[in-house]
């Protein structure tokens, strides 16, 4: 069977292309064309001139340039009607590779369609080409959705800024996502001054809000009113709504992806604790169809949680993660590894032994992440739910061994240090800090009293 190859560089509104054959000789000088239906038809006609017989297969490469090649491929995909078509999507940093390594210095739309048309050549049997598109159009939707949640982020953050001032009792309680019982309370008393007056009954009738938590609101709320301001109101309570609307757009949107995921996959990969319905969605987009992929390491090679270790001579360069890959798959991996570090006992076990091997934090958890995704990546392949091998005996063992290596001094200079700060005043539970320091101040109290019950 004879075989042209048809490298194609995109830009915006056309598209620039050259045609070789096996032996790298020129079949077709370099053309350009628009990205309209003129010139997809153009294209057509052009193919149909060297497919003189039924032999003859057309091996087109497209390097992905953020979506601008998309209107092509698709528009190729529909020759196979009358030619024989493998089409594939290229990554822009392997064909820039090749060509640094054929020394191509001058770089112009006719030298990188050349260089993909050689590239394919030389790569043909390593290329991966396109079998359907269904899982670009999924990876568009739920690109929409990461885009729905950043504009919640931001929101959300504006609004911890304004309650600091206006209504500071209830940073207390503020968290990522925020706990919908306290969008409620904020959405009807939006500053201090108004939760403060609020009658107990009314709050009552809010959700998630009993008579005891609704005096305690109140209590918190006249220790510190923060500041008064009629135009602040307005802007939190709109920033509220605004949040509620994001968040049942996301979730719709969410649902509306979930339709086109194999229910199976998501049951399989649901039962790995620390991986929830949407996180399981997310990793589906992301990963496509499983058979495309060997084995794990081609997997963690694609995502990017592969370590990455470099040694020239006498520089060495220390093992890290990999910065290629997909990051919105590194994104939601990352959540999932969080989640499983605290509640499930085989990745908290792996997490702690990695800590006892002198590694750092970050790097456990990149550990952590890239021993999930082979994990997913194994129940994917076999189709087999996950099956926890370690109990929470064993874990707690290895976190005593933890805390042992942790210098008691250490904990005594940082007890101290604390102690030397708050000469003035003690801790004031009314105060508007973080989640993170009312955690911090927890864990100093109770090294003080367990010191007091020890002493005595």
């Amino acid at each position: 069977m004879k075989k042209y190859y048809l490298g194609a560089d995109v830009s915006k509104g056309y598209c620039d292309f050259i045609l070789l054959d096996r032996d790298h000789n020129i079949v077709e000088q370099i053309f350009q064309l628009d990205d309209t239906a003129e010139g997809y038809s153009s294209l057509l006609k052009i193919l149909k001139r060297y497919s003189s017989n039924a032999n003859i297969i057309f091996i087109v490469g497209f390097e992905s340039t953020g979506g601008y090649e998309n209107r092509w491929i698709e528009a190729i995909a529909s020759f196979c009607i009358d030619l024989k078509i493998k089409i594939a999507r290229l990554n822009p940093t392997a064909v820039h590779a090749s060509g640094k390594a054929t020394l191509v210095k001058i770089k112009t739309d006719k030298s990188s369609a050349l260089l993909i048309a050689k590239y394919l050549i030389r790569f043909e049997d390593k290329v991966k080409f396109i079998e359907g598109n269904n899982w670009y159009h999924l990876r568009q939707h739920w690109k929409y959705i990461s885009v729905l949640k950043k504009q919640k982020v931001q929101l959300t953050n504006y609004l911890q800024g304004l309650l600091y001032n206006y209504n500071p009792s209830l940073i207390v309680y503020y968290r990522h996502p925020i706990p919908n019982w306290l969008l409620n309370v904020i959405e009807k008393y939006p500053t201090g001054h108004k939760l403060k007056n609020a009658k107990v009954k009314a709050f009552t009738r809010l959700p998630y809000i009993n008579e005891d938590r609704a005096k305690s609101l109140k209590k918190n709320a006249k220790e510190n009113l923060g500041l008064r301001s009629e135009s602040a109101e307005i802007i939190i309570k709109n920033i509220i709504r605004q949040v509620k609307l994001l968040k049942a757009i996301i979730d719709e949107q969410t649902l509306l992806i979930e339709e086109y995921i194999d229910p199976e996959s998501m049951d399989i990969l649901t039962s790995f604790t620390g991986i929830n319905k949407k996180s399981a969605i997310g990793l589906m987009v992301e990963i496509g169809d499983i058979d495309r992929f060997e084995t794990d390491r081609k997997l963690t090679g694609y995502i990017g949680v592969h370590p990455v270790y470099r040694q020239s001579g006498d520089g060495t360069y220390g093992m890290h993660m990999s910065k290629q890959g997909r990051g919105q798959a590194k994104k939601i991996l990352y959540m999932v590894t969080m989640s499983a570090i605290q509640k499930n006992n085989d990745i908290r076990l792996f997490y702690l032994k990695k800590q006892l091997q002198g590694k750092t934090k970050m790097v456990a958890i990149g550990a952590c992440m890239n021993k999930i995704l082979r994990i997913v990546f194994m129940m994917l392949k076999n189709k087999s739910k996950f099956l926890s091998t370690v109990d929470s005996e064993t874990v707690k063992l290895y976190e005593d061994k933890l805390e042992k290596r942790i210098s008691s001094d250490m904990k005594a200079h940082v007890a101290r240090e604390l102690k030397r700060k708050r000469i003035h005043q003690d801790f004031d539970s009314a105060a508007p800090i973080s989640m993170t320091e009312h955690k911090k101040r927890k864990k100093y109290e109770s090294y003080i009293s367990k010191q007091r019950k020890d002493q005595s």
